[in-house]
């Protein structure tokens, strides 16, 4: 199998640490999203125009969530770049997974848009070992038969 390669996006409070160790645990490789307005404003204090700073950012966002082979979004809290995320990975056919562990259940726009949602890190991985087709975190790869071989 080859890798799987996963953007994460978060609010800015949330620490992705454990997620990122999460999703390594099935073999995913993982991005984490940088705020397209601190990249700006980065590139602003070099000198570029604001404007074509703030689209260079969000293309390069876009090619990398394109690029990808899923979306992994936190939802905890509100973030209008998670939002956006989750909408440039639906445009672009990434497959989109949300984590949100507290807070009101999503609306009907945005959980159309996700191809699973999941109220805990366990559940989410769950979900994630069925879309990939990995197999389950407790099976045994040996299967007794008959005369007492295994295969």
């Amino acid at each position: 199998m080859t890798a799987v390669l996963a953007f994460i996006t978060a609010p800015p409070e949330h620490d992705t640490h454990q997620l990122t160790g999460s999703l390594g645990s099935l073999g995913v490789k993982t991005v984490l999203a940088k705020s397209s307005t601190d990249l700006a404003r980065a590139a602003t204090a070099r000198g570029a125009d604001p404007v074509d700073a703030l689209c260079e950012a969000l293309d390069a966002r876009v090619a990398t969530i394109a690029a990808c082979d899923l979306l992994v979004a936190v939802l905890d809290g509100t973030h209008p770049d998670v939002l956006v995320d989750i909408g440039i990975a639906y445009a672009s056919g990434t497959d989109c997974y949300a984590l949100q562990t507290h807070g009101e259940p999503l609306e009907a726009l945005h959980t159309d848009m996700l191809d699973g949602h999941a109220r805990t890190t366990p559940a989410l991985l769950t979900r994630l070992r069925q879309h990939l087709r990995l197999p389950p975190a407790d099976s045994n790869p040996l299967t007794p038969v008959d005369d007492a071989m295994t295969r």
